[in-house]
């Protein structure tokens, strides 16, 4: 029997051993099998489980040119993957998306066997080969497949990049393969849960290197056509999923240092590495991957890191064992020209990808729907990194600035979703990529933080390192590490819990949302209730846990800390300690460790509102003052000088962009003078790199064409990335209209603005009041354009929303797509799109988007406070649509600020800049509806402290005021919209229906009444169709059923809408 025969045996036995004694299947889990397979095993979302992969052999040759006969850039490919047989079958079902097979599949095993017929399942992305005779249980086989694909730009599957350098355009091979783009590349079996091993193969020009998750293990000449190629041969991986293979074909250069055994490399332009800007994050990368060794107390199982910095790169960071490929900002710094805050997002993404080389590289999760044991075990532990890194940082109050904060806001919405999903609930592609969201990321780092917090940092990393060591190179799930947390609370006797961990945890986990916990310090109740956006909105999703948590409350009483309390799953609970009089006040949530908010009774707010003085204009401006004239004498008295202490640069950062923001004009004054010191001589930038993105957006605000010119050619010229993305902001800062639509434009020319860039560009954009409109435009304009060029309905839909948002924020650790929106979208909408981006019934997609995305636009544009200057002297204006009203200064709109703000549930009088605020509220135009009128009121005379801003004021603490005082006018539009969607759903179900109906029979004008409307370009009146008529007219229809209710309810006359009794 030969060696080979022998490896084979062994590999399949020892395949069959894992599967018969993994824990997960004696608990009745599933390793691939979610549902009952329908007749035919390609007809399922889910792969059969006849077949399980043992080795890839994966041969990829990419051609960095245009091929003469198709004109397209293209890569060919060969596979062979052995397979264990564990049912027995006919058909090989495994993953395979637009790859062009060039000879028909083979299958071996002792004999050849004989593939009756082969095809590909596009519904669900399956490569289907049906066989004269069945695979026997047991026995080892062998797919070989040879195919061809496209590299194209779309930065997913292995795509090409082109970049500029030395004046010449040049171009790489980069691969993205997570979550489901490995089957774009060879066929495969493309579940996390089916781990094997990888032989790559890449063939390549001699001018380029190729980076791939192991070291080469030899390379050869290969002559084509009279042309020298190169093959280079890498070493097996270990046992690892899909995603994680990864290979770049470039011309870079690299550094690189030896650090406990590993060797670890930044690669990246030849510009960029000659200029030292690898050079930091060489040597932050040994440190932070000592310090994970020693927390985790597992050595990093390879022999190598690569850190790739790409120009083209869709995510921040991409964790590929082995070789980590990063977007150019988040890998590359620059001593002198990078401020100390991308310093610091640079460390959290870095940090990031790092811990994902344990928690997701080595234990992988099993399904997609525990995405957050990858992405919320890497962000945690990022800040931990951090703080090693970085001692003076202090983890709680950034972690709570920032991840806390972002789960805060995205939980709130009855839209949400679990950390843990059910398995069914993921079954496409687009179900897979929408989990990669602020619950995954930072509410699963906000759970695992408020979990350390009550277990102690001690017992929660000894549950952690036995769920790491048991689970090394295989899968799990959620139960897998409540279980070990559990085993380490048995352990000890120091910590005790009301209940066994799973009670608790599931509470957290297994349900959306969080609790608003409210304590009354006359009666001694700590009660909780699911805290909503808006409190009249319904969660469609149930909860067999009714919405109730095991809550963790810290408190202090003055300055005292208090043992913790347990709100056990019920409504309210007595503490007699909490019953305070006299000057005693009493702060929930120490530290912001809990996930909840806190409200507390009058009197209990009303100590704790001493802390903040009551007019908020005045006491920012109270603050920021002096703290700017501190930096200002620090470092603007020398023009090229910033302060040495890092801490101190993030501090001048953050003051100046308040300041400038907030209206102060010597920081205006300052600006403008930098900015017109570096116009006059380019070769020198004067600006403190911390000052760089304050300087250069107030400097293109206020100027005029010069100074965006100015801007546009520096950032033409730019080595530095994170130079380059500072710029890319501040060109969105102009507020001339032409300008910005000449930026706009620039967004659909890849060698001008980067294609990852693009759609973040024109959000960009549209969040600056004056460049609303135009970015609205643009898109409507150029729709089939970015269809065409974006085609995922997730960067489409992302694009949407940042548009029609009134605040865009981007998630700082390498998400993917552009963030997500506060209040959330209507899934209607969503689905819509996601038609228009598979080319179903498109121009009928089309025509419905608008109708219904110009409305959500004119609203989100609507009611926004626009602040203008004259001579220092600050105004506002209330607008409709974004269009200013009664200017009282003949110059542009300066910034948009949100409506209605409240200060705790209670509305005060917004406060001066100048003794002009009040004359200028008393010459705004009245509106004729006297409905319209009070709410134009309340938007120009109140305004409410963030949750930073209160963060900052009671020291890194935070607290909330909940809605028994009232709701924000955030919250009253989300109840708006949420009646709308209710219409929005009936004819968004009606649409697609036509349009999906429409294609199926290729002919629009048959079939059904919508069908013909929307064939005509006609809407339904509302006797052809109730509910379905202009968003106008649906909201005209809604107040009026509403108010004719209400006035029955009230025994009263129907007077109509717009009109007071």
């Amino acid at each position: 029997m030969s060696a080979l025969t022998l490896l084979g045996l062994s590999l399949v036995l020892q395949t069959l051993a894992t599967v018969a004694c993994d824990p997960s299947v004696s608990e009745g889990k599933e390793t691939q099998v979610r549902t009952p397979h329908p007749l035919k095993p390609w007809e399922s979302a889910y792969l059969p489980n006849s077949l399980k992969p043992i080795s890839y052999e994966v041969q990829l040759w990419p051609w960095l040119f245009r091929e003469k006969a198709s004109g397209l850039f293209l890569f060919h490919g060969r596979s062979k993957v052995t397979l264990a047989c564990l049912n027995q079958t006919k058909v090989i079902v495994l993953h395979s998306k637009a790859l062009n097979y060039t000879k028909p599949p083979r299958v071996f095993g002792r004999d050849t066997l004989t593939v009756r017929k082969y095809w590909q399942e596009k519904a669900n992305e399956y490569l289907v080969v049906l066989l004269d005779k069945h695979l026997e249980k047991g026995k080892v086989y062998s797919l070989h497949t040879a195919f061809s694909g496209e590299l194209t730009p779309e930065m997913a599957g292995l795509y090409r990049c082109q970049y500029q350098e030395e004046g010449s355009i040049r171009f790489l091979a980069v691969t993205m393969m997570q979550p489901t783009n490995a089957r774009k590349i060879f066929p495969c079996f493309d579940d996390p849960a089916l781990k094997a091993t990888f032989d790559l193969t890449v063939i390549h020009r001699p001018q380029h290197s190729v980076i791939s998750n192991m070291p080469p293990r030899a390379t050869s000449e290969m002559w084509v056509r009279g042309q020298v190629w190169l093959v280079t041969r890498f070493q097996r991986t270990p046992l690892m999923s899909p995603y994680l293979l990864a290979c770049v074909v470039s011309d870079f250069r690299f550094i690189e240092e030896t650090s406990n055994g590993v060797t670890i490399r930044v690669w990246a332009r030849k510009q960029a590495v000659e200029g030292g800007q690898g050079d930091f994050a060489l040597q932050a990368a040994g440190r932070l991957l000592h310090f994970y060794e020693q927390q985790f107390q597992l050595y990093y199982p390879l022999k190598k890191l690569d850190l790739v910095a790409v120009p083209c790169f869709d995510s921040g960071g991409m964790e590929n064992w082995g070789v980590i490929i990063f977007r150019e900002t988040n890998l590359l710094f620059q001593a002198g020209e990078n401020s100390e805050s991308s310093r610091q997002s640079l460390l959290l993404v870095l940090a990031h990808e790092l811990v994902h080389q344990w928690f997701g590289n080595l234990v992988t999760i099993q399904w997609w729907n525990d995405l957050w044991l990858n992405e919320g075990f890497a962000t945690y532990f990022s800040y931990l990194g951090n703080t090693f890194i970085n001692p003076d940082w202090t983890v709680d109050s950034v972690f709570a600035a920032n991840g806390l904060h972002l789960t805060l806001e995205s939980d709130a919405l009855a839209n949400s979703h679990p950390l843990s999903i059910g398995e069914q609930e993921v079954s496409t592609t687009e179900h897979i990529s929408q989990l990669f969201d602020n619950i995954s990321y930072e509410k699963g780092a906000s759970v695992l933080r408020m979990v350390s917090n009550f277990l102690t940092e001690k017992v929660f990393l000894q549950g952690l390192l036995s769920y790491l060591k048991e689970f090394s190179f295989r899968t799990v799930t959620y139960t897998d590490l409540r279980t070990h947390l559990q085993k380490a609370v048995n352990n000890q006797s120091a910590v005790s819990l009301p209940t066994n961990l799973k009670s608790i945890l599931d509470t957290w986990v297994l349900q959306l949302g969080y609790p608003v916990v409210t304590v009354n310090t006359s009666s001694g109740l700590l009660s909780q209730q699911h805290f909503l956006l808006d409190s009249s909105s319904t969660v469609a999703r149930t909860s067999k846990f009714g919405y109730r948590w095991y809550v963790p409350v810290t408190w202090q009483m003055n300055t005292t800390l208090q043992n913790m309390i347990w709100i056990n799953r019920t409504t309210k609970v007595f503490v007699r300690k909490a019953v305070v009089k006299d000057q005693t006040w009493i702060l929930a949530n120490i530290n912001a460790v809990g996930i909840y908010r806190v409200n507390y009774d009058d009197k209990n707010w009303d100590k704790l509102l001493i802390l903040l003085m009551k007019n908020r204009d005045e006491y920012i401006l109270s603050k920021v003052r002096p703290v700017y004239q501190y930096f200002m004498e620090l470092a603007w008295a020398e023009l090229d000088t910033a302060p040495t202490d890092s801490c101190d640069q993030f501090a001048q950062e953050v003051v100046a962009g308040l300041a400038c923001s907030n209206g102060l004009w010597e920081c205006h004054k300052v600006a403008r003078n930098l900015y017109s010191l570096w116009m006059a001589q380019p070769d020198v930038n004067p600006v403190p790199p911390s000052l760089r993105p304050v300087v250069y957006c107030r400097s293109v605000t206020e100027g005029g064409q010069a100074e965006w010119d100015f801007a546009w050619k520096m950032y033409e010229l730019a080595n530095s990335a994170a130079e380059a993305e500072i710029l890319r902001y501040s060109l969105a800062c102009s507020v001339n209209a032409s300008v910005l639509d000449r930026y706009l434009s620039l967004t659909m020319m890849p060698w001008k603005i980067k294609r990852q860039d693009a759609l973040a560009t024109i959000v960009l954009v549209a969040q600056n009041i004056n460049g609303k409109k135009p970015a609205w435009n643009f898109i409507k304009t150029n729709w089939a354009t970015l269809i065409s060029e974006f085609s995922t309905a997730e960067a489409i839909v992302g694009l949407l929303e940042g548009v029609t948002s009134r605040s865009y924020r981007r998630r700082p650790t390498g998400g993917k797509g552009l963030g997500q929106r506060e209040d959330g979208i209507a899934e209607p909408i969503k689905v819509k799109v996601k038609c228009d981006t598979a080319g179903i019934g498109h121009k009928l997609g089309e025509q419905f988007t608008f109708h219904w995305w110009d409305h959500i636009f004119n609203k989100a544009a609507a009611d926004i406070v626009v602040e203008t200057q004259e001579d220092g002297v600050v105004l506002q204006k209330v607008t409709s649509g974004g269009q200013e009203e009664g200017a009282v200064s003949n110059k542009k709109p300066r910034r948009a600020a949100v409506g209605r703000e409240m200060l705790y549930g209670r509305f005060v009088k917004a406060t001066t800049l100048t003794p002009h605020r009040e004359q200028a509220e008393a010459e705004e135009p009245q509106s004729s509806d006297s409905s319209d009128q009070d709410e134009a009121l309340d938007l120009s005379s109140t305004r409410r402290l963030t949750d930073e801003e209160l963060l900052r004021a009671c020291g890194g603490r935070t607290a909330h005021k909940g809605a028994r005082h009232g709701l924000t006018m955030k919250a009253k539009l989300l109840r708006l919209e949420e009646q709308e969607q209710e219409f929005l759903a009936k004819y968004g179900q009606r649409g697609r229906t036509a349009g999906a109906e429409a294609a199926a029979r290729t002919d629009v004008g048959k079939g059904t009444k919508m069908n013909k409307w929307l064939a005509k370009g006609e809407r339904p009146t509302r006797e052809e169709g109730p509910g379905i008529g202009t968003p106008e007219e649906e909201g005209h229809r809604l107040k009026a059923k509403k108010h004719k209710r209400r006035r029955e309810k009230e025994g009263g006359k129907d007077t109509g809408i717009g009109k007071r009794r």
